[in-house]
């Protein structure tokens, strides 16, 4: 069966028979491939035609509209590579799957922003998030290494600030605030009013965060300084015995800590972090009392990743939108962005 080419358009391919190089580039095949049979000729049926230049002389088979013809004893032996290469456009044009959003955030907003991406994402359902918590300080020593995120959520402004100047991320706004308490046991003859007399005396015995590695240890730190002026000697007896069991980088070799036991054990007398973490504490055998002046307020800090897509945008919106925001207020955070009635 011979098939002259030359009378055809511009859209018919013409392959000459048992040549592989005619088969052409991979980009020129359409996705689906249908086989079919007419006389002793095989057919296979694409989505569209390619744009593939019209050879014009020689002993020929068809491809037009869609339609490529070769003779049977030909067909098995080009088959094989025609499908590879349909195979391989079709996968190349399938959607990738939505990468998850990488939200690292401050320890002390576990609970607060698992309840914000789940609200967020009764929005945005086709967009995961993956949240890793982590002390902030140490969560900013892993971005500035080069970790990939999206969104940083730091219990303190400052480090936000420092990876927005280093190129890091986008400008740092302040999106909550928190404040210091010292948890004790309920039975504990300790109020606001008298809890840095307690704190200083030579027998109690103070677990607070880790410095650096954590902005709750950055605070407290503070907090003794500013005692200094008002009880000469505070800052270095308080850092002398203060206990530094968590904030710090998790070690898988070490067992994790757990202060409420320590406080009702009795390894501990007191503990200080953040207040937000009482509101959802159900133990009734301890209670928290907030640290007076000259406490520290803490500023907590978002941003996003200058290679952050869209997503990441609207995720850090949405956390300063008055829906967040009283999610954080319901955690014991000072929200910043609710309407004023």
């Amino acid at each position: 069966m011979e098939l002259d080419c030359a009378t055809k358009r511009h859209s018919t391919l013409c392959l000459r028979e048992g040549d592989a190089e005619g088969i052409g580039h991979p980009s020129a095949f359409p996705l689906r491939v249908q086989r079919g049979a007419r006389g002793d000729l095989s057919f296979i049926r694409l989505q569209k035609s390619p744009s593939i230049p019209l050879y014009q002389r020689g002993k020929w088979v068809v491809f037009s509209n869609g339609i490529f013809g070769i003779k049977q004893k030909y067909f098995h032996w080009l088959l094989v590579p025609l499908l590879a290469m349909a195979t391989s456009s079709f996968a190349e044009s399938q959607p990738k799957p939505t990468e998850p959003l990488r939200v690292l955030a401050a320890g002390s907003l576990k609970g607060a922003f698992t309840e914000i991406i789940a609200q967020w994402q009764t929005l945005h359902p086709e967009q995961p998030v993956t949240l890793v918590p982590g002390p902030a300080g140490w969560l900013r020593e892993r971005i500035e290494k080069g970790e990939a995120f999206d969104v940083y959520a730091s219990a303190a402004l400052t480090h936000a600030e420092a990876i927005q100047r280093e190129g890091w991320s986008g400008p740092a706004v302040l999106f909550a605030r928190n404040t210091l308490c010292a948890q004790v046991k309920s039975d504990t003859p300790v109020s606001s009013d008298n809890i840095v007399d307690y704190l200083l005396k030579p027998g109690t015995r103070i677990g607070t965060s880790t410095p650096k590695s954590d902005p709750g240890g950055d605070y407290t730190w503070t907090f003794f300084q500013r005692l200094d002026k008002q009880h000469p000697g505070a800052y270095a007896a308080l850092t002398a015995k203060a206990q530094q069991l968590y904030g710090s980088a998790p070690d898988p070799t070490k067992p994790r800590v757990s202060i409420p036991t320590l406080i009702t054990d009795g390894t501990l007398d007191a503990s200080i972090g953040y207040c937000s973490g009482a509101k959802k504490n159900d133990n009734t055998a301890l209670k928290s009392i907030a640290l007076p002046a000259p406490s520290p307020v803490a500023d907590y800090g978002l941003s996003v990743s200058r290679k952050a897509g869209t997503a990441a945008a609207e995720f850090a919106l949405f956390v300063l939108s008055p829906v967040a925001q009283h999610v954080l207020a319901d955690y014991g955070f000072i929200a910043i962005g609710l309407p004023s009635e």
